[in-house]
């Protein structure tokens, strides 16, 4: 089990949640760059359990069992928009 990750029980109750997050995006054949920057980033969507989480990041479990254990994603805090409940 990878250090910090909430035990087998913590992980079944934690609530199902939705991340919505800003992701960095590559660019190709850009004539002319916005004044607004944040608009070159992309919204992403990422459902799942929030399974270890400290200051400056967010581990999200997308998939789960006993004979593979955990596919998680790590998101920087900072580039989280909202976390939403989804139970």
């Amino acid at each position: 089990m990878i250090a910090g990750i909430k035990s087998k029980l913590a992980l079944a109750r934690a609530p199902l949640v939705e991340v919505v997050w800003f992701d960095a995006a590559s660019h190709a054949r850009v004539d002319k760059l916005s004044f607004d920057l944040s608009s070159l980033l992309v919204e992403s969507h990422t459902f799942g359990k929030i399974v270890a989480e400290n200051s400056r990041v967010l581990v999200v479990a997308t998939h789960m069992n006993n004979s593979d254990g955990l596919d998680f994603i790590a998101i920087p805090k900072g580039w989280v928009k909202i976390i939403k409940s989804e139970e």
